[in-house]
């Protein structure tokens, strides 16, 4: 951790942590070694949205500009429309034969 998160733990425990902070680069800086996963990144929100987009690009889909979490590509004829939100998806298409099939696609 970095900057103002190590700030934040300091705040919290100083006399624990202290012992841990180092200063790279005019900065401190705090190594960690969690136990368990650690939800609410910044990175992994990016980078499982920078995969799920470039798969649906990919698959012929093109993503929304409007919303950066909606794609649409014409299959039989018909809009398919995947929206998501982390990893929270709404497949709709008028063939829900074609859905079940990028379903599988989807989870290949």
């Amino acid at each position: 951790m970095r900057g103002p998160a190590v700030t934040a733990i300091l705040q919290v425990n100083a006399k624990k942590y202290e012992k841990y902070v180092v200063l790279e680069r005019n900065e401190k800086v705090i190594y960690l070694e969690l136990l368990k996963e650690m939800y609410g990144t910044l990175t992994a929100p990016l980078l499982w949205y920078k995969l799920f987009s470039r798969t649906l690009l990919d698959l012929g889909f093109s993503i929304n500009c409007y919303d950066p979490c909606v794609a649409n590509k014409v299959v039989n004829s018909t809009q398919f429309t995947i929206c998501w939100y982390v990893d929270d998806l709404k497949l709709s298409h008028v063939q829900p034969e074609e859905v079940s099939k990028m379903l599988d696609t989807l989870n290949k």
